[in-house]
């Protein structure tokens, strides 16, 4: 499963996608609008957030979540609701239209918090857990999905509760780099002939000396990679495919291999 798929106003999902890994949640929720709705989420997803929820805990938050996986039927209720209430023009800036919703995907939770045994839907960015988790949650594979002053970027307002399941390499490039999961993905759809023009001109010296060009699709030798193989390699490393550290994952490449190979990592992942 593709953990940073992007879901948005110009990505959307099919009406009958489902995730297949859903798992229900267990945890005491506010009211919702449907009151058959159930909290689920994609198993890796409701994991990782397990670990940060016990995390949280140790430095006295008690963090909970308000809602998960919705189906697009679902998502059609909330969005409808939400125009009933405050209008077109409101709902379209803070709710996702069905099919674009990133929680149909099972890896988007809004977060809640409890208090003296009761729980708060409405919380402020202002709060200490809400600050807590806006420095913490990469470490568990989590991203603010919509930041402030990104809203030209998502296509949303700032919304400090809602938290989407990215992996945790994916999640730390998101956060160091203080980007957007549509940033992220912006790099990653660079094809090979892109990455090579972004090089260092020392790099593309051993890039031609190895391949005799760029786009040499064949091996030069049988045990070589070929180019478009290695930048495969690294962006599915860079998703978070492989548990493996990037020692571990470039281990054993040959030393003008590894040299490409760490060049094209750092084209993926520079932002600036």
């Amino acid at each position: 499963m593709d953990y940073t798929i992007l879901v948005n106003k110009e990505h959307s999902l099919n009406k009958d996608y489902v995730p297949f890994d859903l798992v229900e949640i267990n945890e005491p929720t506010g009211v919702k609008i449907d009151p058959s709705y159930v909290n689920r989420l994609s198993r890796v997803a409701y994991q990782a957030f397990k670990i940060m929820q016990k995390e949280a805990k140790l430095k006295g938050f008690d963090i909970l979540i308000d809602s998960s996986y919705r189906s697009y039927e679902y998502q059609q209720k909330v969005f409808e609701n939400c125009v009933k209430i405050d209008g077109i023009e409101h709902a379209n800036k803070y709710v996702a239209k069905p099919g674009t919703s990133e929680h149909q995907t099972g890896l988007a939770i809004d977060i809640c918090i409890r208090r003296n045994n009761q729980i708060l839907e409405e919380t402020k960015d202002t709060d200490p857990e809400m600050k807590w988790l806006r420095h913490n949650s990469y470490k568990y594979g989590y991203i603010l999905r919509f930041p402030k002053d990104k809203e030209s970027i998502t296509g949303y307002s700032y919304e400090h509760w809602h938290y989407r399941y990215v992996g945790e390499h994916a999640a730390k490039i998101i956060y160091k780099n203080k980007i957007t999961l549509e940033e992220f993905q912006s790099n990653l759809s660079m094809t090979t002939a892109e990455i090579y023009k972004k090089i260092s001109p020392n790099i593309k010296k051993i890039v031609k000396e190895t391949y005799r060009g760029f786009d040499n699709r064949k091996h030069c030798y049988d045990d070589r990679p070929s180019l478009g193989s290695l930048v495969l390699a690294v962006k599915l490393f860079v998703q978070g495919y492989s548990k493996l550290e990037y020692s571990e994952y470039t281990k054993g490449l040959e030393p003008n291999i590894k040299k490409i190979f760490n060049e094209i990592y750092r084209v993926l992942i520079e932002y600036r």
